[in-house]
């Protein structure tokens, strides 16, 4: 009968330390997964990049402290306007977004992204800088969230025909499927 007992006990001691270590692997594995998903990028940023006779878009990807989709777009806007980095200043990247430019208000209704803009952001530069203002705060707040759909107004006005070069645009803008980033 102790035979028994003692093979018994030892079982019943086996089974915990195993479940100890298991627990202790999950709780290692959690903290470490927890350091790393601090660290991913949670706002991309488009910048213009330029090529031998165009220009596209090259998304800037960036850490920031954050909470909601709202208040994510809302400092992706905010990292739009104040241009960029150093380091993608040497990557080739560059803004058409004039560092004038305020954010005045941002809300979001499911799918849908209202954005108020100061009267600045229309200002200055020709064709190309307009067009890329557009496609960089467009992209900026459609990708890659859920957003299809993006409402522009400067200054409380929704906007119909943007800046002196006269660009037509839709209020909102749809997202339509690109294969590609725009090249213009």
């Amino acid at each position: 009968e102790m035979k028994r007992w003692r093979e018994g006990d030892l079982r019943i001691t086996t089974l915990r330390l195993v479940t100890i270590a298991l627990l202790i692997l999950l709780a290692l594995a959690t903290f470490f997964s927890l350091r790393t998903l601090r660290r991913l990028p949670n706002v991309v940023v488009y910048f213009v990049k330029s090529e031998e006779t165009s220009f596209t878009l090259s998304p800037a990807y960036r850490r920031e402290r954050v909470d909601g989709l709202e208040g994510q777009l809302s400092i992706a806007v905010q990292r739009l306007i104040d241009g960029p980095t150093s380091s993608e200043e040497q990557r080739g990247l560059s803004s058409a977004v004039p560092t004038t430019t305020k954010l005045l208000e941002l809300t979001l209704e499911k799918n849908q992204v209202t954005v108020n803009l100061s009267n600045e952001f229309e200002t200055g530069g020709g064709m190309a800088s307009v067009q890329g203002r557009l496609e960089q705060l467009f992209y900026t707040l459609t990708q890659p969230t859920d957003i299809d759909k993006v409402n522009l107004l400067l200054e409380g006005e929704s906007v119909i025909v943007f800046s002196g070069e006269g660009i037509i645009i839709e209020n909102p803008w749809t997202r339509k499927t690109r294969e590609t980033l725009p090249r213009w």
